[in-house]
């Protein structure tokens, strides 16, 4: 009895570099299904993945830390743009006085400069808003006093 599987196996190992050449081709020609079935694969296998770099990572340290290294040494000015974004969110002076409690899986929200509201996450991130430059605060605001009332 012929032995398909031992067959495929030495064929692919024969014509190696024909099939990872007629591949390459393939994946410029059609880069939309590439991209497809690899975000497939990785909402099929979410967890896999996840628990995987989670050990790679623990496996790793030494490397990670010499790659962090070099590339803040490369990228300085990247490097000073996220500290500017750092010192100027502390800069804002944004006063803290809540309205109400604060229970687990809440966010804060300033409804101004000195108050602020607790209100779950997903309704804070429902709507794009900026403080400082009044976007959407009337809309966020108001759904931040609905929830203060108990109507969401």
């Amino acid at each position: 009895m012929f032995n398909w599987k031992e067959y495929r196996k030495q064929y692919d190992l024969d014509h190696r570099e024909h099939i990872n050449e007629y591949m390459r081709q393939y994946r410029k020609d059609n880069p939309k299904c590439g991209k497809k079935a690899e975000k497939q694969y990785q909402s099929n296998h979410r967890e896999e993945i996840k628990q995987y770099m989670k050990q790679w990572r623990k496996d790793n340290k030494e490397h990670l830390h010499k790659y962090n290294i070099q590339w803040k040494e490369n990228n300085i000015e990247e490097v000073r743009a996220i500290a500017r974004k750092g010192k100027n969110k502390r800069k804002r002076n944004l006063g803290f006085n809540p309205l109400n409690e604060f229970i687990k899986g809440l966010v804060a929200h300033h409804i101004n400069r000195d108050d602020i509201i607790y209100m779950p996450e997903k309704i804070h991130q429902s709507i794009a808003h900026c403080l400082a430059t009044g976007k959407n605060m009337k809309i966020i605001n108001n759904y931040a006093m609905a929830y203060l009332e108990g109507v969401v």
